[in-house]
């Protein structure tokens, strides 16, 4: 819901640009938004045209956003890792659930080389990083103080 916190509660694809284009200071820019079911009506269409304008949000095949839909950990590595100019990744750990081919798999594999997201181990001792799992709100919140931190230089 907006205008209410709960930490606790999953984010929406919108509500992390909106964090996104707050922490940015919330720049103005004038492009539109090419997804088609995003209109100005939206909450998060200023954030949007902003991160389109940026490079960071690339949308889905289809030309959709998807503005309501739960954002997972690899979407958020991966608008990091556009954020950051898409940088390179040793991509030296072996992570049992992110395959070198998955479209996400550098960016994923950069935040967690950068300290923005950990790899945890598993019960057999192999690392996993979850890409596919959903984030609260404060999980989101952590991953952007990690990036703002480790890779903007913040001094949070």
């Amino acid at each position: 819901q907006y205008g209410t916190l709960d930490p606790a509660a999953y984010c929406s694809r919108d509500q992390f640009v909106i964090m996104l284009w707050r922490y940015a200071g919330r720049p103005k820019v004038s492009n539109g938004v090419p997804y088609t079911d995003i209109d100005q009506s939206n909450p998060a269409y200023t954030s949007l045209q902003w991160t389109v304008s940026e490079g960071i949000t690339t949308g889905f095949t289809d030309g959709t956003f998807r503005p309501s839909d739960t954002i997972t950990r690899k979407q958020i590595c991966k608008m990091f890792w556009n954020w950051a100019g898409q940088p390179t990744a040793e991509g030296k750990d072996t992570i049992i659930d992110l395959l070198e081919g998955d479209s996400e798999f550098t960016a994923v594999m950069w935040c967690c080389e950068n300290g923005i997201i950990a790899a945890e181990e598993n019960a057999d001792g192999k690392l996993t990083i979850r890409p596919e799992d959903t984030c609260q709100r404060q999980q989101a919140a952590e991953l952007l103080y990690n990036f703002a931190k480790n890779i903007r230089g913040d001094k949070i």
